[in-house]
């Protein structure tokens, strides 16, 4: 319905030609950004799901580098769960160590 208004301005202004170019530039602008922010979306729910794979099993799931969603944030995420679950195989080595 925006679109119809913004074109009608748009004629009365700039008349047809232009008036419908414009439109579908804006139009067009919008679905990229509606993409960027779907991909930002996605990308960011992959960070959640990859700070919950803490343990041998769930990390092996982990995206490939190759893949869209994995980002710089999404590898310093895996890293960090990376050292998470080495402190904890140490932690009880050493209890184990303790018990014996």
């Amino acid at each position: 319905m925006i679109y119809l208004y913004l074109l009608l301005i748009a004629v009365v202004v700039f008349g047809v030609g232009i008036a419908c170019g414009n439109l579908l530039s804006i139009h067009s602008n919008s679905m990229r950004q509606r993409e960027r922010d779907e991909l930002h979306h996605l990308q960011l729910v992959a960070i959640c799901v990859a700070s919950n794979q803490n343990t041998r099993r769930t990390a092996k799931d982990r995206l490939p580098c190759t893949d869209r969603l994995y980002t710089a944030a999404y590898h310093d995420v895996c890293k960090a769960v990376d050292r998470e679950m080495a402190l904890r195989e140490r932690v009880m080595s050493l209890v184990n160590n303790l018990r014996e």
